[in-house]
């Protein structure tokens, strides 16, 4: 692999991490984010590809890593959130319009009651040990 092509890795892999670390965070889930999946994916990507001598394949690979770093960028720009909004209609249905209100307050109760778990269950190990 040339200089120049080094170079160009380089430089695309830390435009990768920079995008990552702007994924929201997932109070659901919070050790297990995909965030942290899409970071050892791309560091497993890149390093396994790194010492790849065939400029061919390395054109075409590099390719590939722009295109998907340009579907991450979207992603985490919420573009198509934007560019496919969903309609008033679909957040209340007519048989039980407060279906997804009620839904958001359970999400709600659940990621307070976990994140309290985890205090509780730190606090017992620093006390305890």
């Amino acid at each position: 692999m040339s200089i120049q092509s080094r170079q160009e890795l380089l430089h695309l892999y830390r435009h990768y991490l920079r995008t990552i670390k702007l994924w929201p965070p997932d109070d659901l889930r919070p050790n297990r984010s995909l965030k942290n999946v899409l970071y050892g994916q791309i560091r497993e990507e890149f390093r396994k590809n790194v010492n790849v001598e065939d400029p061919e394949i390395n054109r075409k690979l590099m390719k590939e890593a722009k295109m998907e770093y340009v579907a991450l960028q979207k992603l985490v720009g919420n573009e198509y959130k934007e560019k496919y909004a969903l309609s008033a209609k679909i957040f209340k249905p007519s048989k039980k319009p407060s279906h997804y209100k009620n839904l958001l307050v359970q999400l709600e109760k659940a990621t307070k009651k976990k994140k309290d778990e985890l205090h509780r269950r730190s606090l017992w190990r620093r006390l305890f040990g």
